[in-house]
C-alpha cells in the first residue's frame, strides 16, 4: 500500500456533514479547498473551484469565474487540508458571504508538489507578498479582518496566473463592541492530571460555561499538543457546538502535523489537552489545560520462542495451497527469510538457491526466550510472493503458524515483521528494539474467522450471522417456532435498521429507514447515535426500540430527542407492517452516546422499561421533571403505570410520572435477574463505570462526578471499561441456556472497551461475569468468559442469554474496514459444550431425571436442555441420545423416527413402547415412569397449587404406574397410589418436591 492509498484509507474515518450555519456571531466557518473527488476533513466545508453562488446550508460562497480546472490533489501530504489545493487564476478572487462585522481569519498556502511563489490579500489586508515556497512547503497567517459589503474578499492582487496556491481558510466572527469573555472552562475528562488513556478513544469533556455579560456558549475550539520532545498540536477541532462543545472525540476534529493521516495519537506518549470556550457574541475564554499520557494500542502478545524443533521438518508454502514456497534465483545476492528475535539472534532460515530448492538452517536453542520477528531480504533481482504460511514447531512441541503477507520487494530491499502470540505478523523495521502491533500486515486465519476466544474450559464461540452495519442490540423471540423461516432474532443497527435472523440464520430487514435523519458523522463522535434499544413482547410478540429522532424534520442536523417505537407484524414476525410512537419526549435533547438505550420487559408486570442517557447534561439525571438521566417505566402503549413511585396525575401527566428510578448517566445495559425479581444495568462514567442493583424511586447520584458513579453500584470499573450490555443466564430464561447448573443465576456483561481500538486491549473487549447474592451484594467478579484475541477494531456490545447459549454482536465489521460504518459486523454464541451425552439436567449423571427432562421438554424451541443434538429443537434423536448414555442399545432408526409426530397427537402413544425393555426395568428401580402426560408439565417443575393441576398429576401418574405395573394392578389400586403420591409432592408443609418424589423408589410406594 502506497502512501496515499494508506492516508485515505485513514482520512476515511474522519467524515461528518456541517451543520446549517445561521451566519451569527461566534459562528466559526472552516473551508477547505479541494478536488471535487476526494473526502472533505472532518468538520470543513469544501470548495471545488465553483463560481460564487449558494452553497447550500445558508451559506453562499465561491470564485469570481469557473475555478474548477485548477482544483488538485496532489496524493503527497498525509494531511488532506495541505494535499488539496485551488490555484488562482490570473486578476480573480474568492469571496464568502458574511454579514459586515470583524472577523479573525486564518489562511494557508502551499503546494506538496511544486515550488512557486504566493502573494495573498484578504479584503484590501496583505498576507504575504512574492512569498517564495519550496515543494511541500506551506505557511499560515491569522489576522483580523473588517467586512463592510456582506462578503469575504480574497484575492492575489497582480499575481501570474495559478502563482497563488490556497490549501484552507478558517473564518471566526467576532464581537461588535465591548464584551467580556467567558470564564476558562473546567475539564472533567480526562479525569485527573496524568491519566494514562487509550490512543484510539480520548474522550475530552469540560464544562462550566459562565459568562458576565450574560451570553450564552456558542462553541468551543479543542486542542492536543504532544509535549515529549518540542510541543506541536497535533489534533484539533475548531467552533465545535452542539453537545460536542462539551464532550467531544478524536473523530470530531482533524490530526495535524506529526499525527497527520493518523486516526488515533501516538501510543505511550506525553500530551496535553486544551479548551476554550465561545460565547454567542464571539469572544473567547483562555485555555483550560490538562496533560494525559497514552497508553499501548492494544494488548497483543509476542510470539516467544527460544528454539525451533528439527521434526516435524519445518515447512513454509502458499497460503492457499499445499506447494511450497520457493524462492526465485537471484544474482549475485539470494534472497532470504529470517526468523529472529529483537536483536538478530537467528531462529530458523531459509535461503534461495537459484530457484531450485530453499536451504534452510536451523541453528541450536538460544540461551532464553525471545520475541519473534521475521526479516524477509530481496535477492539482487527483488522478491514477489503471495501471502504464505510458516509452520513448524517449538522445543516443548507446540505447533505454530506464522502469516506472512504478500511481499514486494525491490532489490536487495528488506521487510521487518513482528510476530504476535497467534502467527499474525505486523509491519516492523530493521531498527526497532521492540515490538510494534500497530499496523498489521496479515492477520491469522483462526482471528479472521473467529477473533473471540473463550477463556473458561468447555466453551466456544461460533459465528452464527453476518453482513450488519453497527448491530447494537439483540432481543429473541421468547417462544420461536420451530421452522428453518421463523424468527429467531432480532438485532438493532445503530443507523435506523431492524434484522430478523431466523432460525436457519438467515438475516434480513424487519423494518428500514427508521432516522428522519442522516447520523454518519464522526466516530468515535457524533456519529454514535441513532436506533439502540429492542425487546420483544412475549404475549403480543411485538416489537419495541428506542431512537433518536430530529425534533424538526426539516432541520435534520438540529436537535434529537428520544423515542420509543412499537412495531407489528403481519406476516409472523419477518417484516413490520405498522409502527407507532408510543412515547414521544421532546425537548429532551440527546445527540451521540448518551442517548436512550435499553428496553425491557419486567417478566412480573409486563410493564416496559426503558434506559435513558443524560444527553450531556448531568444536571438532568437528578431532576425529576426530566425524562434523561432515568430508568423509566411505562404501559406498552407508552402511558404512564399509575404505581409508578413518583407519580401524580393532579399536575398533568409528564416525565416525573414516568420515573422508575433516576440518577444514572449512561445506562447502555439493563437486565431482569428471577432469583430477586429485580432490574440490574451497566452504566458508563467519565472515568469510572458501574454496574448496580435498579430499585423502584432509588436516586442513583450522578452528579457530574465521578465519585457520584459509585453510589449504590454493586461494582464499580475504574478506570472505565465501557460495559454497554448486561444479561443473565438463569433457568426461568431459555431454561438456562444450556449452560451448567454453576454457572447460571450468573451476570454477563459485555465491555465494549475503547471505541474503535485496535487488537486486544486490557480494559474492555470481553464478556465477564458476575456473581451476586440476591441482596445485590457481590460474592466474586468480573471473571473473563470470553475475550477479544484478534487483530482487528471488533468489540463486544450486544449481549443476551438465547436458548443454547450467550449470543453477542461485534460492533464493527473486524478488519479490512474503509470506515467504523462499513457493514460486516457478525453475531457470535457462546456455547458449552463439555456436557455429558444425554445428561440433561446437568447433574454429572445419566438416569432417570433426564429422561424425564426430555419428556417435559418435548418440542421446546426455548428451553433446550434436553436438546441433545444441538439442533435448536427437543426432538425423538434426543431420547435416542440419552437412551444410549443410559446403558442399552440405541433406538431404531424407524422409532426415532415415529417419535416427534406421535408424541405431537399423543404424548402416552409410543414412548414406553419405543423404550427397550432394559431401559424401563432401570427407570422402574429408580421410581422413574417411562411416560408422562404433558398435561402435567408444571407439577415437575413446583408442587400443585389449583385442584385441576393436582387432577392432571394424578391422572399423570395413573398413566405412568399403568406402564410400568399393569400386570399386577387394578385400576382401583392404581389411583389408590397415584393419588398419595401426588399429594405428598403437594404437601405446603413438607420440603418434598415432586421431582423428590419422582426420585423414590415407587416399589417402596407400591
Amino acid at each position: 500500500m502506497n502512501r496515499k492509498t494508506m492516508s485515505l484509507y485513514c482520512r476515511r474515518l474522519q467524515m461528518e456533514s456541517l451543520e446549517p450555519r445561521c451566519l451569527l456571531a461566534g459562528d466559526t466557518y472552516l473551508v477547505n479547498f479541494q478536488f471535487d473527488e476526494v473526502l472533505t476533513p472532518t468538520r470543513y466545508i469544501r470548495d471545488v473551484g465553483a463560481v460564487y453562488s449558494n452553497q447550500g446550508g445558508g451559506l453562499t460562497y465561491g470564485w469570481s469565474s469557473d475555478h474548477t480546472d485548477v482544483s488538485r490533489d496532489r496524493g503527497i501530504n498525509a494531511d488532506q487540508r495541505l494535499d488539496t489545493l485551488i490555484h488562482f487564476h490570473q486578476n480573480q478572487k474568492w469571496e464568502f458571504g458574511l454579514p459586515n462585522g470583524t472577523y479573525e481569519v486564518t489562511v494557508s498556502v502551499g503546494d506538496p508538489e511544486f515550488a512557486s511563489s504566493y502573494t495573498l490579500n484578504v479584503e484590501g489586508v496583505n498576507f504575504w507578498s512574492n512569498l517564495a515556497l519550496g515543494m511541500n512547503d506551506f505557511r499560515e497567517q491569522i489576522q483580523q479582518i473588517t467586512i463592510a459589503d456582506g462578503r469575504l474578499t480574497i484575492d492575489q492582487g497582480s499575481a501570474a496566473e495559478k502563482a497563488t496556491r490556497i490549501n484552507f481558510v478558517h473564518i471566526v466572527g467576532l464581537p461588535s463592541g465591548p464584551n467580556s469573555s467567558p470564564s476558562v472552562p473546567s475539564i472533567t475528562e480526562p479525569g485527573v492530571p496524568g491519566q494514562v488513556l487509550n490512543p484510539t478513544d480520548v474522550h475530552m469533556e469540560s464544562v462550566g460555561f459562565f459568562d458576565v455579560d450574560g451570553n450564552l456558549h456558542k462553541s468551543s475550539d479543542w486542542e492536543i499538543w504532544q509535549t515529549d520532545v518540542s510541543p506541536q498540536i497535533v489534533w484539533q477541532t475548531l467552533g465545535i457546538q452542539g453537545v460536542e462543545r462539551l464532550h467531544t472525540h478524536l473523530g470530531d476534529g482533524v490530526f495535524i502535523n506529526s499525527h497527520a493521516g493518523r486516526t488515533d495519537l501516538l501510543p505511550n506518549a506525553n500530551f496535553e489537552l486544551r479548551v476554550r470556550f465561545r460565547d454567542d457574541d464571539g469572544s473567547v475564554s483562555s485555555y483550560a489545560m490538562r496533560n494525559f499520557q497514552t497508553g499501548s494500542a492494544s494488548a497483543t502478545f509476542p510470539l516467544e520462542l527460544a528454539d525451533v524443533a528439527n521434526s516435524p521438518v519445518p515447512s513454509w508454502s502458499d497460503a492457499d495451497t499445499p506447494v511450497s514456497v520457493i524462492l526465485p534465483a537471484a544474482s549475485p545476492n539470494q534472497s532470504e527469510l529470517r526468523v529472529e528475535s529483537q536483536a538478530g539472534e537467528l531462529l530458523l532460515k531459509f535461503m534461495g538457491n537459484n530457484g531450485i530448492s530453499n536451504t534452510m538452517i536451523n541453528p541450536a536453542e538460544l540461551s532464553e526466550h525471545v520475541n519473534v520477528r521475521v526479516a524477509i531480504v530481496a535477492g539482487s533481482n527483488g522478491l514477489m510472493l503471495e501471502s504464505s504460511n510458516l509452520d513448524f514447531s517449538d522445543d516443548h512441541g507446540g505447533p505454530h503458524t506464522i502469516f506472512l503477507p504478500e511481499i514486494n520487494l525491490t532489490a536487495n530491499h528488506r521487510l521487518d515483521l513482528w510476530v504476535s502470540s497467534d502467527g499474525s505478523t505486523y509491519y516492523g523495521s530493521a531498527g526497532q528494539t521492540s515490538p510494534d502491533f500497530s499496523n498489521l500486515a496479515r492477520a491469522s486465519e483462526t482471528s479472521v474467522e473467529v477473533p473471540f476466544t473463550a477463556f473458561q474450559p468447555g466453551y466456544v464461540v461460533e459465528e452464527v450471522a453476518g453482513g450488519l452495519q453497527l448491530p447494537t442490540n439483540i432481543a429473541f423471540v421468547p417462544n420461536p417456532g420451530p421452522n428453518p423461516g421463523d424468527p429467531y432474532f432480532y438485532v438493532t443497527e445503530l443507523y435506523g435498521t431492524i434484522k430478523v435472523v431466523t432460525r436457519d440464520f438467515s438475516v434480513s430487514d424487519y423494518a428500514t429507514n427508521l432516522l428522519n435523519f442522516n447520523p454518519t458523522g464522526s466516530f468515535p463522535g457524533s456519529g454514535e447515535q441513532g436506533l439502540t434499544g429492542i425487546v420483544v413482547d412475549p404475549v403480543s410478540e411485538d416489537v419495541f426500540v428506542s431512537r433518536v429522532t430530529a425534533t424538526n424534520p426539516a432541520d435534520p442536523n438540529g436537535a434529537h430527542h428520544p423515542q420509543v417505537v412499537r412495531f407489528t407484524s403481519s406476516d409472523g414476525g419477518l417484516t413490520a407492517s405498522s409502527s407507532t410512537v408510543i412515547r414521544d419526549m421532546i425537548g429532551e435533547s440527546q445527540g451521540q452516546s448518551h442517548q436512550i438505550s435499553n428496553l425491557t420487559i419486567g417478566p412480573d408486570d409486563g410493564l416496559l422499561y426503558v434506559h435513558n442517557g443524560d444527553g450531556f447534561d448531568a444536571g438532568t439525571a437528578l431532576n425529576l421533571d426530566s425524562y434523561r438521566g432515568k430508568i423509566l417505566r411505562m404501559n406498552l402503549d407508552g402511558t404512564a403505570p399509575t404505581d409508578n413511585p413518583f407519580y401524580n396525575a393532579g399536575n398533568g401527566i409528564n416525565a416525573r410520572d414516568y420515573v422508575y428510578a433516576y440518577g444514572v448517566r449512561n445506562p447502555f445495559g439493563g437486565a431482569w435477574r428471577a432469583a430477586d425479581g429485580e432490574h440490574y444495568e451497566v452504566e458508563n462514567g467519565p472515568s469510572t463505570d458501574r454496574f448496580a442493583r435498579i430499585l423502584r424511586g432509588q436516586s442513583y447520584g450522578w452528579n457530574g462526578s465521578d465519585a457520584s458513579m459509585s453510589i449504590n453500584a454493586i461494582y464499580t470499573w475504574v478506570p472505565a471499561h465501557a460495559p454497554v450490555n448486561i444479561t443473565f443466564v438463569q433457568n426461568e430464561t431459555f431454561g438456562g441456556s444450556q449452560f451448567p447448573p454453576d454457572m447460571r443465576d450468573r451476570a454477563y456483561v459485555s465491555e465494549s472497551g475503547p471505541t474503535y481500538a485496535l487488537g486486544p486491549q486490557t480494559r474492555g473487549k470481553r464478556i465477564v461475569e458476575f456473581n451476586v447474592d440476591t441482596d445485590g451484594n457481590l460474592i466474586d467478579g468480573p471473571t473473563t468468559l470470553v475475550g477479544y484475541t484478534g487483530n482487528g477494531r471488533a468489540t463486544v456490545v450486544g449481549l443476551i442469554a438465547g436458548p443454547d447459549g450467550l449470543y453477542f454482536t461485534e460492533l464493527y465489521k473486524d478488519l479490512d474496514a474503509a470506515t467504523p460504518i462499513e457493514a460486516g459486523a457478525r453475531v457470535f454464541r457462546v456455547r458449552y459444550v463439555a456436557q455429558q451425552p444425554g445428561d440433561y439436567d446437568y447433574d454429572g449423571d445419566v438416569d432417570g431425571r433426564d429422561f424425564l427432562q426430555w419428556q417435559r421438554s418435548f418440542g421446546s424451541t426455548s428451553d433446550l436442555s434436553a436438546d441433545g443434538d444441538r439442533s435448536r429443537i427437543v426432538e425423538g434423536n434426543d431420547l435416542g441420545i440419552w437412551q444410549s448414555a443410559y446403558g442399552s442399545g440405541p433406538l431404531s432408526t424407524s422409532v426415532v423416527d415415529m417419535l416427534p409426530a406421535a408424541m405431537a397427537t399423543d404424548p402416552l402413544s409410543g414412548c414406553s413402547d419405543s423404550l427397550s425393555p432394559a431401559v424401563i426395568a432401570n427407570l422402574a428401580s429408580e421410581g422413574i415412569p417411562a411416560s408422562l402426560n404433558g398435561a402435567s408439565v408444571t407439577g415437575f417443575e413446583s408442587p400443585s397449587t389449583t385442584p385441576d393441576e393436582r387432577s392432571d398429576q394424578i391422572e399423570a401418574v395413573e398413566h405412568a404406574l399403568e406402564q410400568l405395573y399393569a400386570p399386577n394392578l387394578s385400576s382401583n389400586q392404581l389411583a389408590e397410589v397415584a393419588s398419595p403420591i401426588v399429594q405428598e409432592s403437594d404437601d405446603s408443609t413438607s420440603d418434598t418436591t415432586w421431582d423428590d418424589v419422582w426420585g423414590n423408589d415407587l416399589e417402596t410406594k407400591l
